[in-house]
């Protein structure tokens, strides 16, 4: 358990924290992730990888989605939160469970390509 920033995507990543600390960002709580909240800089980086990164089809109008996603602004900081994530990776648990889930409730077969962290001896080796 250890310190993340509020971002499903980023939150994580120790350099989250200080720039949450520092206010560099605003987030955003979208629809189209179960609610979650993104940074802007992740929320504005969505369309740039293929969907199948976030367990969505790889057909799907990545375009079309971020325009037509219903999300808002966080009127404040959402705060700090305590969770798993590994310290090698910068993963959190909560963002790998929210991948798996996404593509079981899509259909999506995760590949190792996109998710390390689906491959035990990669896993090992990186010390994850």
């Amino acid at each position: 358990m250890r310190l993340h920033a509020p971002c499903l995507r980023c939150g994580a990543d120790s350099l989250e924290i200080r720039q949450w600390l520092d206010g560099e960002h605003e987030f955003i709580k979208s629809q189209m992730f179960v609610s979650e909240y993104l940074c802007d800089f992740c929320y504005a980086d969505i369309p740039s990888g293929p969907p199948e990164v976030w367990g969505f089809p790889a057909d799907s109008d990545w375009r079309q989605m971020y325009l037509m996603d219903d999300y808002d602004r966080a009127p404040e900081k959402p705060p700090l939160r305590t969770e798993l994530g590994c310290r090698h990776c910068e993963i959190s648990l909560r963002y790998q469970e929210f991948i798996c889930g996404n593509a079981l409730r899509h259909g999506v077969a995760l590949s190792e390509k996109w998710w390390p962290f689906l491959d035990s001896e990669g896993a090992e080796s990186r010390g994850c």
